[in-house]
């Protein structure tokens, strides 16, 4: 019997919708939050939709996150998570369009709710000193109510970026925060969106975004190496946070991985998922093309943590399937998938797929902003994606797999 099982896939709203994130509240509700447009890019917000059933259906959206002054953006993704008190926090960044100022500096802010998510406070800001700021993977909490935040930036100029990682530390429930601590500073394979677990032993992992390492190994004959392996690293830390071991490679390929420990205490994990060519779109890969990974395709890759699971190999299980029955050709068409636990002991992943419909659904009050609509011609798959969301069942829970896809309309 397989571990895992699919019971359903769905979208959660039909709209153009990405950067998710997922956490069940203390009352039982389901938030999900996902931000319009991408990072930090001119006019984008930030919306929040409830579920009050589980995931089956969900409300209307509420506008959470906006900019806080002209011209400006928010970027957010993964962190929002609900504490053992019942306190949902949201950490997020706001400030100028980082599509006109690559190098500009944003402000980082973590909002929290103590009203399950009615309503939030903590609009204090907290400059940091590096460019292209964002947290990403979710919020941490240790047995003694320390609080971490993953969170990456870069330094450098326009002779060159370096990749930073780090956390954010509070010892105050999210009230504030410190100053960074490096999981790696300036990574030579460009480090950023990581994800940090608590893992059942007591370390924290992080799980590290690369892009992308040279092949290091030689070719057979007639094979076509890929051009990078977008290997994700990992780092641990022994000492609740405060130090973290120099980032190593794990066996996955892909981008935006985020690790989960289940209601069984099993360690999962869920990424963008990147063929095991370490190639970008299916176009490119070749009978003869080396594979790094037994991972086949494009979506949201899951996997189950090989021993000593501890985040180090991972087995690939399956690909999550699309809710209209998509076949992804290219990596960017799916990803950022953040993990909830459901009451009755099942799990929830909440991620972006993509869509062609919601690209020509956008219209001309959604795209008045000049650099939105060059943006659209640039880079068209951003203004492709909507948040979905599916149902896993673990084995051992004594319940039937029922797998099938849901449509919007079913879910409604």
């Amino acid at each position: 019997m397989a571990p895992f099982s699919v019971d359903s896939v769905a979208e959660i709203r039909h709209t153009l919708g990405q950067h998710t994130a997922v956490t069940r509240a203390g009352n039982g509700d389901i938030l999900a939050m996902y931000g319009d447009f991408t990072d930090q890019m001119e006019g984008q917000t930030g919306y929040l939709v409830r579920s009050r059933d589980g995931g089956e259906s969900w409300g209307e959206p509420e506008l959470a996150l906006r900019p806080r002054w002209w011209r400006g953006g928010t970027h957010t993704s993964l962190g929002m998570q609900t504490l053992s008190d019942g306190r949902i926090l949201l950490p997020w960044t706001h400030g100028e369009s980082l599509k006109h100022n690559p190098t500009g500096r944003t402000r980082f802010v973590c909002l929290r709710s103590d009203d399950h998510g009615r309503s939030w406070q903590g609009w204090d800001e907290q400059m940091l000193p590096f460019h292209r700021v964002s947290p990403y993977g979710t919020i941490v909490e240790l047995a003694d109510g320390t609080l971490f935040c993953p969170a990456h930036g870069q330094t450098g100029s326009d002779g060159g970026y370096l990749g930073t990682c780090f956390v954010l530390r509070s010892s105050d429930r999210g009230v504030t925060w410190g100053d960074p601590i490096f999981i790696c500073h300036e990574h030579a394979n460009g480090a950023s969106e990581t994800d940090v677990t608590l893992l059942p032993d007591g370390r924290l992992l992080a799980l590290i975004r690369t892009t992308g390492f040279p092949d290091e190994r030689p070719a057979s004959s007639g094979e076509l190496p890929a051009p990078k392996v977008h290997w994700v690293d990992y780092s641990h830390s022994e000492d609740g946070g405060r130090t973290w071991s120099d980032p190593r490679r794990t066996d996955v390929v892909g981008q935006n991985m985020n690790a989960w420990v289940t209601a069984q205490g099993t360690l999962i994990a869920a990424c963008r998922g990147i063929d095991g060519t370490s190639l970008l779109r299916e176009e490119q890969i070749r009978p003869e093309s080396r594979r790094y990974s037994d991972q086949s395709g494009y979506g949201i890759h899951f996997f189950t943590a090989e021993a000593p699971a501890d985040g180090s190999r991972w087995r690939y299980r399956f690909t999550l399937p699309d809710p209209s029955g998509l076949r992804y050709s290219a990596h960017h068409q799916s990803g950022e998938p953040s993990v909830c636990n459901l009451p009755d002991g099942r799990v929830m992943v909440v991620y972006y797929s993509y869509d062609e419909s919601i690209f020509r659904g956008l219209g001309d009050e959604n795209c008045l902003n000049p650099l939105i609509r060059s943006e659209m011609k640039r880079i068209p798959h951003v203004f492709k994606r909507r948040p979905c969301r599916a149902i896993l069942t673990e084995a051992g829970e004594g319940r039937p797999s029922r797998t099938r896809c849901l449509s919007q309309a079913a879910d409604a």
